[in-house]
């Protein structure tokens, strides 16, 4: 049954490649924690002509030092990842602007101390610019993550 749905689900996410992106780039946390954020965008279903609906997953890694005492300069290493549900509307083959949001699973570690677990929810409104057939630009804002980088289509 398992392996129905998967099939399932990849023939309906392979609707339209040219709405299936892959976005690499850095991002910012809250209080300054600059990482790098993954986001895999998948459409799954056309709402109207030009409005998808997209599911996918994302992840969120940085790395920073402590300025609080007594031990300023402790290493805190960050991690987040989450499912992710997205509506997204097409101007132009080359313009989009879409919506996403997720909740998912976040921890934090200082040097010399345990692994700390957060469940935390994200939600961005963003823009695509496709430059090639296969490559493109994008910039986002949200919470708590906000990011700017490359976007490749499958």
């Amino acid at each position: 049954m398992k392996r129905i749905v998967v099939i399932l689900l990849c023939l309906i996410s392979l609707e339209s490649m040219a709405q299936n992106y892959i976005h690499v780039g850095p991002a910012v946390a809250p209080m300054s924690a600059w990482g790098a954020e993954a986001l895999g965008d998948f459409k799954v279903a056309s709402l109207a002509p030009k409005l998808s609906l997209g599911l996918g997953a994302m992840a969120f890694a940085s790395t920073s030092k402590t300025h609080d005492e007594p031990n300023p300069g402790l290493r805190v290493y960050r991690f987040y990842a989450a499912p992710q549900v997205s509506l997204r509307y097409a101007f132009s083959d080359r313009f989009d602007c879409y919506l996403r949001g997720g909740a998912g699973w976040g921890g934090n570690k200082k040097e010399g101390s345990g692994m700390t677990h957060t469940f935390l929810g994200n939600a961005a409104v963003g823009a695509g610019l496709s430059v090639g057939s296969n490559f493109g630009f994008y910039l986002e804002a949200g919470l708590p993550f906000s990011s700017l980088g490359v976007r490749f289509s499958l």
